[in-house]
């Protein structure tokens, strides 16, 4: 998605029609233990925001 921004993302995801649901949380709420209580266990996860501070952000990675 060529110019798009982070706010933009998943409703675009939405709009393809895929039949997926989106979860917005910001990366200072997310944890290895919320992803592991969800009942729906998410297909893919994008990390998604300013490209300066993506070093910095935590990575996950959900099998």
């Amino acid at each position: 998605m060529n110019g798009g921004t982070f706010t933009q993302l998943a409703p675009y995801i939405e709009t393809l029609d895929l039949g997926l649901k989106t979860l917005r949380v910001p990366h200072y709420e997310i944890s290895l233990d919320m992803l592991n209580r969800l009942q729906n266990k998410p297909l893919a996860i994008i990390l998604s925001g300013n490209n300066a501070n993506y070093p910095h952000l935590p990575m996950y990675e959900y099998i």
